[in-house]
């Protein structure tokens, strides 16, 4: 396998050294008839993470495809079955592929759908293009082909990476322009380019000199610029120009693990700048279109935009009436609108015809109304739900009889009530609230039948709180009150408190919780030194989940109380240049960076009645290896991996 990615290489220096085209391709067809794709991708890696030219690799590329020139259909597909029967493992991956994409839901089925849909399109397009039809909304139709293509990426290349090792687009692209041009990023492919590692290092070998722009891109679409909003991008606010100096290094040689024999001095050649820390993220994509419509249950469906939006859009039923139809909840964005049905003849429709208004951005990146409709069928016909009405119908009748021969013949059927959540653990944190929540929007609340007491001496009195809706999550609520340490707390909620919109009450509720000793609690101290005028401190947990934030002060400050014992945590800052609180992304048309973020190279282990003061300098340790690689969601290279490719070279070196 070796061998040949190396012969592959070799046709590549023929070409570099002004061999023709046409000759190098007779020599890859005669030499590589029956060569593996993966060869190919494998080749292809290796020369990019080396430092090969862009134009090499595309003239690659021209060899690979004069493989299939010039054959025909039936030679097209016999190749094709050739490859598919040439390994059993290939086949039988090839039958677990298509029996995935025969599961409705699945990554593959929504794939093969698509494929088919866009395949339509380009055959409709190819036809308006000939009979000279084809207008701006043959184009806009043709849309949807990146925005597949990006969703392929983000949910494929992952996994090829992680499972197989294959970096490809999995990994960030960072290539060079010599045209300092904004435009060139989005215009123009890389001069040259090389590929991040696992720990998210680069190397870009063979620069000419001059001045250079550099980037960052998780290059979706594989053409090597910047033309998607769904690609992860970075980029450096400053001009990189390569150059070179002599250096010496110390390289120690030991007699044993504890005695030193010699420390020589070596010199090598130090390429710079060797300090290049680009910073990626994706920007936000502002086009507006929309991007899923779902009804996943009877009673409600779900409008899901790519953008948020002012304003929310105008529906009309054309099979039903539409006035005061639905209750809505939206998202703080207006991304995802769900639409609750109040009309059980509505409902129970197995289609739900709407003309939908709203607004969309087209090619030439304008907000222009827009006209959609749509259908919105039901996941059961009405043929279905009345046969397994019927069933359960059945079960009950047979039930019945069963009680009626053992003479037990009086049943009252149960009362079925509102269903609510209640978030309330006997052993209670002093720091967080109490939670109700519901399946479905609550058309009315009685807040009288809410109560809260406190048990004093042995005696429950009614204790304050505050009853709010939670400004984030539709259908849930929030109890909040001024817990106390080693207090009991009992909250009561009667019957007919809480009324949905389909009529169903809740049932009487009665819970106790204990608040937990302050002394149960560890507590972490923050001097913060370097960080800018606003910054937010971040708790996370093992997983990188966010459990609190807290703005640091002027003085430098942010302090962490009530930590859970027996928990790792890890802290994170960033720094909130337009103060809003919230981590913002970058933006290359406006120049404008990420908020630079920071983490702290520490991990707690909290222990009860525990109080940690710790001073940190978020500028000591650079950037890139401040995170712990155990928080990282890409785990980088083992050593051992390390170690092998390093033989690897030097069995290549003769050494």
């Amino acid at each position: 396998m070796k061998d040949r990615i190396e012969t592959l290489k070799g046709y590549l220096k023929r070409l570099g050294n002004g061999e023709p085209l046409e000759a190098v391709r007779k020599d890859f067809v005669e030499v590589f008839k029956d060569v593996d794709p993966a060869e190919i991708m494998k080749a292809e890696q290796e020369m990019l993470a080396e430092g090969t030219p862009l134009s090499d690799v595309q003239k690659l590329c021209d060899v690979h495809a004069a493989l299939f020139h010039g054959k025909t259909r039936e030679e097209q597909i016999a190749n094709a079955e050739r490859a598919v029967h040439a390994s059993t493992l290939r086949e039988e991956r090839e039958t677990k592929t298509r029996e995935l994409a025969q599961i409705k839901g699945h990554p593959l089925w929504l794939f093969a759908n698509e494929n088919g849909a866009l395949a339509m399109l380009l055959e409709q397009a190819e036809e308006k293009i000939k009979d000279g039809s084809a207008n701006k909304k043959t184009l806009e139709s043709l849309r949807g082909i990146s925005i597949h293509y990006a969703k392929k990426g983000d949910l494929l290349y992952p996994v090829l990476n992680v499972r197989y090792g294959i970096s490809g687009p999995a990994s960030m692209m960072v290539g060079l322009h010599a045209d300092l041009s904004d435009s060139a990023f989005v215009k123009k492919p890389f001069d040259r380019v090389s590929r991040t590692d696992s720990r998210g290092r680069f190397t870009i070998r063979g620069i000419a000199p001059g001045k250079y722009h550099i980037f960052g891109l998780m290059d979706g679409n594989q053409n090597y610029l910047y033309d998607s909003k769904t690609e992860m991008i970075a980029f450096c606010d400053s001009i990189i120009i390569p150059s070179m100096e002599a250096a010496v290094r110390q390289d120690t040689l030991w007699k044993d693990t504890a005695t030193i024999d010699t420390i020589k001095t070596v010199g090598y050649t130090r390429f710079l700048p060797d300090n290049i820390v680009l910073r990626a993220f994706k920007g936000i994509n502002n086009r507006q279109y929309l991007s899923k419509s779902e009804r996943d249950k009877e009673n409600h469906f779900i409008l899901s935009f790519s953008a948020p939006a002012d304003t929310l859009p105008v529906l009309k039923g054309l099979n039903f009436d539409e006035k005061d139809a639905f209750i809505i909840e939206t998202t703080p964005r207006n991304d995802s609108i769900c639409y609750w049905i109040k009309d059980s003849l509505v409902y129970q429709m197995d289609t739900l015809e709407v003309q939908l208004d709203y607004l969309y951005t087209d090619t030439l990146n304008r907000l222009v109304p827009k006209t959609d409709t749509i259908y919105l069928a039901n996941k059961l016909t009405r043929e279905q739900r009345e046969k397994l009405q019927k069933k359960a119908n059945e079960e009950k009748e047979k039930e019945r009889k069963k009680r009626e021969k053992k003479g037990d013949t009086i049943r009252v059927e149960p009362t079925k009530f509102l269903t609510m959540n209640v978030d309330a653990p006997s052993a209670f944190d002093i720091y967080r609230n109490i939670y109700l929540s519901f399946e479905e929007p609550v058309a009315s609340i009685d807040t009288a039948a809410i109560h809260m007491e406190v048990k004093v001496d042995s005696v429950w009195q009614p204790a304050p709180f505050f009853f709010m809706a939670d400004s984030l999550m539709p259908r849930q609520y929030q109890i909040l009150a001024d817990w106390q340490p080693e207090q009991e707390y009992q909250l009561t909620i009667d019957s007919l408190a809480f009324i949905g919109i389909y009529g169903l009450h809740t049932d009487k509720v009665q819970q106790t919780v204990k608040v937990k000793k302050m002394d149960e609690y560890g507590t972490i101290l923050l001097n913060i030194k370097g960080a800018a005028p606003h910054a937010v401190a971040e708790l996370l947990d093992a997983n990188g989940n966010v459990l609190r934030q807290q703005p640091v002060t002027e003085e430098g400050t942010a302090d962490f109380y009530f930590l859970n014992p027996s928990t790792k945590y890890y802290i994170r800052l960033f720094n909130d240049h337009n103060n809003n609180g919230v981590w913002d992304t970058g933006d290359y048309d406006k120049k404008i960076q990420p908020e630079e973020v920071f983490y702290f190279p520490k991990v707690w282990e909290m222990k009860a009645n525990f109080e940690f003061e710790e001073n940190w300098d978020v500028n000591a340790i650079p950037i890139d290896k401040q995170k712990l690689d155990e928080i990282k969601k890409q785990k980088p290279e083992e050593t051992k991996k390390v170690q092998d490719r390093n033989k690897e070279r030097a069995r290549k070196l003769g050494r």
